[in-house]
């Protein structure tokens, strides 16, 4: 599955889609344009190197969103390989989703993938939150949790300090 995925965005659930995107623009992202599949508001902002999807609702927490052609397709057959999702959207009057939960409830979104915002290679900004190093995510079972997110096409990375591992992803913006 790994090498089919393509990160998109952090997707972020907000109460006030309006008011999130005042305030990121406020430090400098750009918003992007999107469609209009969501029946919800929804909106995305990036600094040119990282996408963050402002949701307003669909999502409990923040979480990873990935993009795929033929995502029902692929989502089908995980799911007859015994692949667990905490929920799907797969019919052919459906915007093609599925939700994969880490082992401490982190969500990873997938997403079909003629749906998503278009490329954000021209934004090029300066943003005052400065440059986007890592994302930490909360695990309380690291070898399981690097196990999830391999899957997602990270490469682990461990140490023999008792520092926290690491997730890398070639090519991620």
């Amino acid at each position: 599955m790994n090498d089919e995925l393509k990160f998109l965005e952090i997707s972020i659930p907000t109460a006030d889609v309006r008011a999130s995107l005042a305030w990121y623009r406020a430090i400098g992202f750009a918003e992007l344009t999107t469609s209009d599949i969501r029946t919800y508001h929804y909106a995305v902002v990036s600094d040119g190197s990282l996408c963050i999807g402002l949701h307003g609702k669909g999502l409990e927490q923040a979480g990873l969103s990935f993009v795929r052609p033929e995502l029902a397709k692929l989502v089908r057959q995980q799911m007859e390989d015994g692949i667990e999702f905490a929920d799907t959207r797969l019919s052919s009057d459906d915007f093609h989703e599925a939700m994969r939960i880490d082992p401490v409830g982190n969500p990873a979104l997938l997403l079909e993938a003629r749906t998503f915002s278009p490329l954000h290679e021209d934004v090029a900004q300066e943003c005052l939150a400065g440059t986007l190093m890592h994302i930490a995510l909360p695990c309380s079972d690291i070898e399981e949790s690097l196990g999830f997110w391999e899957q997602f096409g990270f490469i682990s990375v461990r140490t023999d300090t008792g520092e926290p591992a690491e997730l890398h992803r070639p090519n991620l913006t």
